[in-house]
């Protein structure tokens, strides 16, 4: 990016050191070639001759700057030796334009192999909402950059970008059980920087304070050394995952026996959600010290590991379904009987009821009874046997509708 600005006092800086080297170098050329001639005349011969005494100093400084470069490249492990001129001239002389610089997004940078990230500015970062930088020169921390662009400082570099996003990671965590049997729980943990209730606008979408930032800027664990080096380090994502979530997780299910982290209890139902609870209660009280806040906690089925040990699980609920099964056809074999016995004895009071309604009809010695009597007796049982909620249920509506239009019939 063209910027005559910088172009102008990236010159000025250059011609400052320049024009005086050249004027030493033309100082001696005329000097010695003053002291090698007994006359000397004026002429173009002699301005040409002072030229060449220059050259020899000139060859010098291009030795000296090659040597430099050289020397900045193998110190600093640049790509080329032309990367490593152009760090040597803006360190001395400034920046003549906008680049390098380093685009700053999601987390990351780009271009991770540039020699702003390997030794630091002069330079520029432009700076996304998104994420913020923690910025180092000579070992000691200089500032945080936010959304923006940034002028690097000479040496001055990033030490770790800090993603400002809300994330999620699904990690399976291996655990025993209180017996000592080996189990997978998926943990699913969404987080992010603690914002400390700072409001999101459209400029600032991610709103996080400077010393939130720091703290999970500075809070990366150095690992066992012979591990990859992408993964020898644990930065505060890692340690909210790896370190807090698996720890506090492995501890909790180690105090549950495998029936019940399994559903295999009879008493007590599947403590998933109690582990849950349990598990964000420990995660909200211990991720603060890494600068980030929890934003929720869910946990997957709980599997075994072992395959000898999952044979005998899905044998063991086997047995407790067939069991499960048993008891429930005994169940049902039960209430078809008492509603039998049910319908049985509704039965027997019914034609009881019949019978006590009738009985001093037959017995009795007046020649007058009728039919009609007979069938008013019988349909005021029917009616009790209809009011009565034992003898109700048993009793068909159409029987009790075509009853009803003979006692209107009658009546």
């Amino acid at each position: 990016m063209f910027n005559p600005e910088k172009l102008t006092g990236f010159l000025g800086r250059f011609l400052i050191v320049l024009l005086p080297t050249s004027a030493v170098l033309f100082g001696l050329g005329l000097v010695t070639e003053l002291a090698s001639r007994e006359a000397a005349e004026l002429d173009a011969e002699f301005w040409l001759a002072v030229v060449r005494d220059m050259v020899p100093g000139l060859m010098a400084l291009i030795a000296i700057d090659l040597l430099a470069a050289r020397f900045v490249q193998a110190l600093y492990k640049t790509e080329s030796l032309a990367e490593a001129r152009s760090f040597m001239y803006r360190s001395l002389f400034g920046l003549a334009k906008f680049g390098p610089w380093l685009r700053i997004t999601e987390g990351m940078s780009s271009g991770k192999d540039q020699v702003l990230n390997q030794v630091g500015g002069r330079g520029h970062l432009v700076v996304f909402n998104d994420s913020a930088v923690l910025l180092e020169r000579g070992g000691q921390f200089t500032r945080i950059a936010k959304k923006g662009f940034v002028r690097l400082d000479p040496f001055e570099k990033i030490y770790t970008i800090v993603d400002l996003r809300p994330k999620r990671w699904v990690y399976p965590v291996k655990a025993m059980s209180k017996e000592g049997i080996p189990i997978t729980c998926e943990a699913d943990i969404s987080y992010q920087i603690d914002n400390e209730h700072l409001e999101p606008t459209d400029d600032e979408p991610y709103p996080a304070p400077d010393s939130r930032i720091f703290q999970a800027a500075t809070c990366t664990w150095i690992r066992e050394a012979n591990l990859p080096t992408e993964t020898r380090t644990m930065d505060w994502s890692g340690r909210v995952i790896i370190s807090e979530t698996e720890g506090s997780l492995r501890t909790i299910l180690s105090q549950y026996p495998l029936d019940r982290l399994i559903g295999l209890a009879l008493v007590n139902a599947n403590p998933r959600e109690e582990i849950r609870e349990e598990l964000e209660t420990q995660l909200r009280n211990s991720v603060p010290t890494l600068g980030a806040k929890i934003l929720s906690v869910a946990l997957g089925d709980i599997k075994v590991d072992h395959e000898v040990t999952q044979q005998w699980i899905e044998a063991w609920q086997a047995r407790w379904q067939r069991w499960a099964t048993e008891r429930q056809a005994l169940g049902q074999a039960s209430l078809v009987e008492q509603v039998e016995n049910a319908k049985t004895r509704a039965q027997v009071m019914m034609i009881t009821d019949i019978t006590e309604a009738l009985r001093p009809l037959m017995t009795s010695s007046d020649q007058k009874i009728t039919s009609r009597l007979v069938l008013m007796r019988l349909f005021m049982v029917l009616s009790r046997a209809q009011a009565d909620p034992l003898t109700r249920v048993y009793l068909p509506q159409e029987a009790v509708h075509t009853l009803k239009l003979l006692k209107d019939m009658i009546v």
